[in-house]
């Protein structure tokens, strides 16, 4: 996290409470980092403009709460990332 150019935290709803999410959100804000924390898809068509705001290059941090303390945490950030993927793609990769 502290290496990242900015965090994205995935906090599915109804997650008790994370301490080590909490650690990195509050770190992240402390150094002043781009962040975004995000409840599940429904956030997805918030989650593309922030994306868009960043310079080429960045490093992004993906975060949440571990699968113990939230069930949904990883299908939930799964789910998320695969919407997001398409952005993250670059010419190369689509074969052109």
């Amino acid at each position: 996290m502290r290496d990242a150019d900015a965090i994205l935290t995935i906090i599915p709803e109804g997650s008790s409470e994370s301490k080590g999410t909490e650690v990195v959100l509050e770190e992240g804000e402390h150094l002043g980092k781009p962040m975004y924390t995000a409840a599940g898809l429904k956030d997805v068509p918030e989650i593309l403009p922030w994306i868009s705001t960043l310079p080429d290059g960045t490093e992004l941090c993906v975060g949440g709460p571990r699968a113990g303390e939230c069930p949904d945490a990883y299908e939930t950030a799964k789910a998320v990332l695969t919407a997001l993927l398409p952005v993250f793609e670059t010419p190369w990769e689509q074969g052109g």
